[in-house]
């Protein structure tokens, strides 16, 4: 496969990386030089659900969303039906996907990159409710993204390594916090 690579034989290569097992590889490269067709008629052959959720977003980037969708759908992946949704104009039924879909990660305390993504479907739903005139949702909508940014997200940055000070163990750290609503309380409690 190198040996192809090299001379910008890039099907070939891809040929080679499926003669060796390696389906993502090939898939890989196909794209990454225009190959896409190639490498969307690849990812139809095989089974497994990585191969599955790589074609679905693969036919997103493509702005394919007719038939991302049946493949989203199969997958249990609401984020991306919401996606394809609005891609085809549907933007009722994209909300109320988005909403699903932030609703089935909802839990109490998430951790940040949770809380993001909360945030991000519930702007979305909220967008698309205002377009169809659905007040009361947007509003819903927009108040739970706007927690779910407004919330604290603490991050803890160490300086240096301990060291010891009038004979006891000092440890130098910063807590910021890089959300948008207060932190009450903060609590640090190390280990040794």
């Amino acid at each position: 496969a190198a040996i192809y690579s090299d001379a910008g034989e890039w099907t070939s290569a891809a040929d080679e990386w499926l003669r060796a097992g390696e389906w993502a590889q090939a898939v890989d490269l196909l794209v990454a030089h225009g190959h896409v067709e190639r490498a969307l008629a690849l990812l139809a052959e095989r089974r497994e659900g990585e191969a599955l959720a790589r074609r679905a977003a693969l036919l997103a980037e493509q702005k394919r969303w007719q038939e991302a969708l049946p493949l989203y759908q199969q997958l249990g992946d609401l984020a991306g039906q919401a996606q394809a949704q609005t891609g085809l104009g549907n933007g009722e039924e994209a909300a109320h996907l988005w909403v699903q879909a932030a609703r089935q990660t909802e839990r109490p305390h998430p951790p940040a990159e949770l809380r993001q993504h909360l945030a991000d479907c519930y702007a979305a739903a909220a967008q698309l409710y205002r377009q169809s005139y659905r007040w009361e949702a947007m509003n819903e909508a927009r108040r739970k993204a706007h927690y779910y940014r407004g919330l604290p997200w603490l991050e803890v940055e160490v300086a240096g390594k301990a060291f010891v000070l009038n004979q006891r163990n000092v440890l130098e750290m910063t807590v910021y916090n890089e959300g948008g609503g207060p932190a009450g309380q903060v609590e640090v409690t190390l280990h040794a």
